[in-house]
């Protein structure tokens, strides 16, 4: 309980130090936000990397999970890589996506949120085999399995 009371302090102080953070769209950002980077692929096709915003007392982070080397095994469509977790500074060019609706009963707090993006560091750094899988556990999926 104590952890808890002192991380809402934190952010508490965070947010009233810090005017509103928006977007490039004029959105406002505030923690455990979904966003978005604006990509392009390798066939010059656009796509949206996901990314959870947290506030941590250095600034608000954006937590996002991707692939170093991608690979397409041969006989597969499907490509796979290794995932890796990374925190970047907040800019603008991460847009707004999503708010974590409050009255939504699988939302998590920001404690648990932190825990899981750890817990998930922690299995990727133990990991043998590829995490990150463009169909099916890319960093959209992991951006909602942490909120």
């Amino acid at each position: 309980m104590d952890t808890q009371l002192a991380r809402l302090s934190q952010l508490i102080i965070l947010l009233d130090r810090e005017s509103d953070i928006c977007d490039d769209k004029g959105n406002v950002i505030r923690p455990n936000d979904l966003v978005v980077y604006l990509c392009k692929d390798e066939k010059d096709r656009d796509y949206e990397h996901y990314g959870v915003v947290r506030a941590t007392p250095n600034g608000y982070r954006v937590a996002h999970f991707f692939t170093g080397e991608t690979v397409k095994p041969e006989g597969k469509i499907v490509r796979v890589g290794i995932g890796y977790i990374h925190l970047a500074h907040y800019t603008p060019n991460w847009l707004f996506k999503e708010r974590p609706e409050k009255e939504h009963p699988e939302k998590a707090s920001d404690i648990q949120i932190k825990a899981r993006i750890q817990k998930s560091r922690e299995k990727i750094l133990s990991a043998k085999d590829p995490l990150w899988n463009l169909l099916s556990y890319n960093c959209e999926h992991w951006a909602r399995e942490m909120v």
